[in-house]
C-alpha cells in the first residue's frame, strides 16, 4: 500500500507567528506512523497527511509494508530521484525584527545497500548552507551568522534528496534508500526517534 504524491511546487510555507516570536522558538514535526504534522507539540490538522505541510515534493511517497509492518518515505518506482522539502519565514512584519539563530534538524534516514543515496539540504533564501550525506549523524545544527544572512524575507528551508547509483542493475533500488522508517505496531507515544523534527531559535536582530 502506498499513498500517491503527486508533484507539488512553489507549497506549503510556515510562516512565524507573533506568539513564536515572543517565546523564541518553533518547532516542525512529522510522525510518519501517524502520517501526521505538529507544530510546537500540537497536533495539527490533518487532511492528506504527508503532503499537507511540503514546500515541494517530487516523486516521494508514504509507503506501507502490512507484511513488514513497517513504513517510511522513499522514491516513488521508475524515477531516477525524490525531493521533498519544507519551509519556515518570517512575515514581512516580522522579518525587520527578529531572525533565526540555531537551528537543528532530526532526520531520520536508512539505506539498505551502499549504492542508496540520501542527501540532506539547509538553505537560507537561494544560497545553499549545509550538504550533508548519507553517513552522516541523523541529527545536525546549524548557527545562522546574522553577519552573513542579512537578506529580506529570510527563509529556512529543509530538503532531503534520494537517489540511487544502481536503479539499471536493479528494480528495487528505488526502496533501497528510505526517511522515517518505523513499525506501523509502534507502542510507546513517547518514541520520536523515527520522527522529522525542524527546532529554530528566534532572536531579536540587533541594528
Amino acid at each position: 500500500m502506498e499513498d500517491k504524491v503527486g508533484d507539488i511546487t512553489n507549497g506549503f510555507i510556515y510562516f512565524i507567528n507573533n506568539e513564536e516570536c515572543d517565546k523564541g522558538f518553533i518547532s516542525i514535526e512529522y510522525n510518519s506512523v501517524l502520517d501526521k504534522y505538529y507544530r510546537n507539540e500540537i497536533e495539527e490538522n490533518k487532511k492528506d497527511g504527508l503532503i499537507d505541510k511540503v514546500y515541494s515534493c517530487s516523486n516521494i511517497q508514504r509507503k506501507i509494508e502490512n507484511d513488514w509492518k513497517m513504513v517510511y518515505l522513499s522514491r516513488k518506482q521508475l524515477n531516477k530521484s525524490g525531493i521533498i522539502s519544507w519551509a519556515i519565514q518570517f512575515n514581512s512584519e516580522q522579518e525587520p525584527f527578529y531572525r533565526f539563530h540555531n537551528i537543528n534538524i532530526q532526520c531520520p534516514s536508512t539505506s539498505f545497500d551502499q549504492y542508496a543515496q540520501i542527501s540532506c539540504q539547509l538553505q537560507l533564501g537561494d544560497e545553499q548552507i549545509v550538504d550533508i550525506s548519507q553517513n552522516s549523524n541523523s541529527s545536525f545544527e546549524y548557527i545562522v551568522d546574522q553577519t552573513k544572512h542579512s537578506l529580506p524575507n529570510l527563509r529556512i528551508t529543509f530538503k532531503v534528496i534520494l537517489t540511487s547509483s544502481n536503479d539499471n542493475n536493479d528494480n528495487n533500488a528505488w526502496q533501497k534508500g528510505q526517511l522515517f522508517r518505523q513499525s506501523i505496531e509502534q507502542i510507546s507515544n513517547n518514541d520520536h526517534s523515527h520522527f522529522l523534527r525542524i527546532n529554530a531559535t528566534i532572536i531579536k536582530r540587533t541594528f
